[in-house]
């Protein structure tokens, strides 16, 4: 028997599940990752380019940081910009935020209630 699971819920990005059962046993297990389609580009379609970077961070609630720094940095290939050491640090600082923030995320609202049961993460005040 085959099973597929087209939407897995909960884990950033997207994903599949497939597998199969011979004679009650699992004898297949494939989890597959994909990276969906954004259209980000038809959502900039006749906007300012100095709106780019606000528009592109919303597009993910777990990675906005990451869109926005690639965005302004697009922007800044575009016109040739190079930018300061400062501002160089800066953005390696945002992007390590943004790996606390997406993990924090990941768990306490994407796992979590799959090791703790809905019932728990209630209670607690997750949802």
């Amino acid at each position: 028997m085959k099973i597929t699971i087209n939407h897995l819920a909960r884990m950033e990005g997207h994903a599949s599940f497939i597998g199969a059962l011979e004679n009650g046993d699992l004898s297949q297990a494939k989890i597959i990752t994909e990276e969906g389609i954004r259209l980000v580009e038809g959502c900039l379609k006749q906007k300012s380019m100095f709106d780019a970077h606000v528009i592109t961070m919303r597009i993910c609630g777990i990675c906005p940081i990451v869109h926005n720094l690639a965005a302004i940095k697009a922007m800044e290939n575009a016109m040739k910009v190079k930018v300061s050491l400062q501002t160089v640090k800066l953005r390696q600082l945002m992007e390590l935020s943004q790996l606390i923030h997406s993990h924090a995320m990941h768990l306490y609202f994407l796992s979590l209630p799959d090791f703790l049961g809905n019932a728990v993460t209630e209670r607690l005040g997750f949802w």
